[in-house]
């Protein structure tokens, strides 16, 4: 009986052994799989810790490119002003150099009709 029962205690640790052994192989397995993933998800985000930092570049590449546009925006804008200005004064000019013309078109037509009217008084006078 004794025999028995270390034979059935033996082979009951025998049992518990193979299933230790299958729990460790597929543990072992398992350890394997997720250190494969450990591997691949330390290489995406080496990856992805790169891709940042190049878009972090390219940002204050694009901010520093934003702020000399916004600067040139800025300049031009204030030169389009300085030009309006410019404009209006020379349209005013334009306006005044014209009134001026006509009135001395005007002059000159009225002097001419003065010239005949001396003219003909000059030779009724030449006449008398």
């Amino acid at each position: 009986m004794k025999e028995e029962r270390a034979a059935k205690a033996i082979e009951e640790l025998n049992n518990q052994l193979k299933v230790a052994y299958e729990d460790k192989k597929d543990i072992e397995i398992e350890f394997v799989a997720l250190k494969k993933n450990f591997l691949n998800l330390q290489e995406d985000l080496d990856r992805e810790k790169a891709r940042s930092e190049s878009l972090n570049l390219e940002l204050i590449q694009l901010v520093n490119e934003n702020r000399v546009l916004q600067q040139d925006t800025h300049h031009t804008t204030k030169k389009a002003g300085e030009i309006g200005d410019h404009m209006a004064k020379a349209e005013r000019k334009n306006e005044k150099l014209s009134r001026e013309l006509q009135e001395t078109k005007e002059a000159l037509l009225a002097a001419k009709g003065e010239v005949e009217r001396l003219k003909t008084e000059l030779i009724k006078y030449d006449l008398t």
